[in-house]
């Protein structure tokens, strides 16, 4: 295998880890999605996955770091393993944290779409 094939391939793994919302930390899958509030009562909270209407996840209320509102939104970090209830439940969760107005979201996508265009840039050159 020659080297432009392995800087090739090392692109395309990078730019897709450096653009998704998945790690790895201390071996285990952790996943960041996006919730908003939907009902909170004395049980738990009610959240709607941001961007799939009617996909419903319970949470506890001891979770969150401040008392939840409705039509707030929140990252969840979690294993990526939902237990079959209605509303879900999640295995288990690793961080929630609530979005606020002024924050923008992750720039993950925007650096691994760089190191993609900048590594095929130097890809294209070097054929010459």
């Amino acid at each position: 295998m020659n080297i432009k094939k392995i800087i090739l391939a090392l692109t395309i793994v990078l730019a897709g880890f450096f653009g998704s919302n998945i790690s790895f930390a201390s071996g285990e899958t952790i996943i960041e999605d996006n919730f908003i509030v939907k009902e909170v009562n004395e049980e738990g909270v009610t959240l709607e996955k941001k961007g799939y209407e009617g996909d419903l996840y319970r949470v506890d209320k001891k979770e969150f770091k401040q008392d939840p509102k409705v039509g707030e939104e929140y990252i969840i970090k979690h294993n990526d393993i939902i237990l079959p209830s209605n509303p879900a439940q999640f295995n288990k969760i690793y961080e929630i944290k609530k979005v606020e107005a002024g924050n923008k979201p992750s720039n993950k996508i925007y650096f691994g779409i760089g190191l993609l265009l900048v590594i095929l840039f130097a890809y294209f050159r070097m054929r010459k």
